[in-house]
């Protein structure tokens, strides 16, 4: 795109291997859709098992739906792109059953999702796959009503979600929503995917409206899976909440008659709220309820049961 174009419409890749879209233009979505109304379920830029691509320098805004949405793709490659959205189900990138993904030096401010990993039939079937091998660096992401800041989840139809790293992250908003989600860093397994060697490290939070770390296994209207997944090996690592509330923080797992699937193995290390260090799920505000081993700065609390 050429510097200071403005393009409006979607971007539609199938099997494109070596796609690049690079550039200082904007793609502007406002068209085609509603002032305020979601736009049809469209995403701006979908991409269906693509390899080898490479987005660079473009900023998007008011798309109708989510922003940037590789499903199924391999070896993708995202840099300096700002998202800006407006309308509800604003999501700025969702990383759909995907592979290999690098995203750095970005800027989102979303209504909903700022970056949302999954396992879902949207953008196309073929993305209830597994994720591996994620990485987001040196972002800034402002959440706007709904949604969270950086999520994994709802929607983890797949057998396996594993080494995603959120790393040197400035989040400067997480806005109050007061039903399922309004969280800085969470993890909602609503299906049965195995997620685990998740890294939050280094990240500075401003102002988080509602709930710090949420982290659940749970049944919600977005499951589709009937059994329960699991999370386990979770890190989070030099975090801190600069200003602001002192938000709450969840831990749940699942338990029915028939199942149960306990969180386990979360560390928090260095994590400071508002100048002091956290040294246990109270000094974090946080309600553990049917979850193990939660390791404060090398302290266990909410200890496995032996038995």
């Amino acid at each position: 795109m050429e510097e200071g174009s403005v393009v409006c419409g979607c971007v539609n890749a199938f099997f494109a291997h070596g796609m690049r879209i690079l550039g200082n233009g904007i793609l502007n979505g406002c068209v085609w859709h509603p002032k305020e109304e979601n736009g049809g379920g469209r995403p701006m830029i979908r991409m269906v098992f693509c390899d080898d691509v490479k987005i660079q320098g473009i900023t998007m805004v008011d798309g109708g739906s989510w922003h940037l949405v590789p499903g199924a793709c391999r070896n993708v490659e995202i840099e300096d792109v700002n998202i800006m959205s407006r309308v509800c189900t604003g999501d700025g990138i969702d990383i759909v059953g995907c592979e290999d993904v690098t995203m750095r030096n970005s800027f989102i401010r979303a209504s909903d999702d700022c970056v949302c990993i999954k396992a879902a039939s949207y953008p196309d079937p073929a993305a209830n796959r597994d994720v591996k091998n994620i990485l987001v660096e040196h972002c800034v992401l402002w959440n706007a009503e709904p949604g969270n800041a950086v999520e994994i989840g709802y929607e983890v139809r797949c057998d396996e979600i594993s080494d995603i790293t959120f790393r040197d992250l400035d989040i400067v908003h997480c806005e109050y929503e007061g039903n399922q989600s309004g969280g800085v860093l969470t993890i909602h397994n609503a299906d049965r995917a195995h997620i685990h060697d998740i890294v939050y490290e280094d990240i500075r939070v401003e102002d988080a409206q509602e709930k710090f770390v949420d982290i659940k296994v749970l049944d919600s209207k977005y499951s589709l899976d009937r059994k329960r997944g699991s999370v386990e090996n979770i890190y989070f690592r030099n975090v801190e909440i600069l200003n602001g509330n002192f938000p709450v923080s969840i831990i749940r797992g699942f338990e029915m008659h028939t199942e149960m699937s306990r969180p386990r193995n979360i560390y928090f290390d260095n994590v400071v709220v508002l100048g002091k260090q956290v040294e246990s799920p109270s000094d974090l505000h946080m309600v553990v309820e049917l979850s193990d081993d939660i390791l404060f700065n090398g302290t266990a609390h909410a200890k496995r049961n032996p038995f």
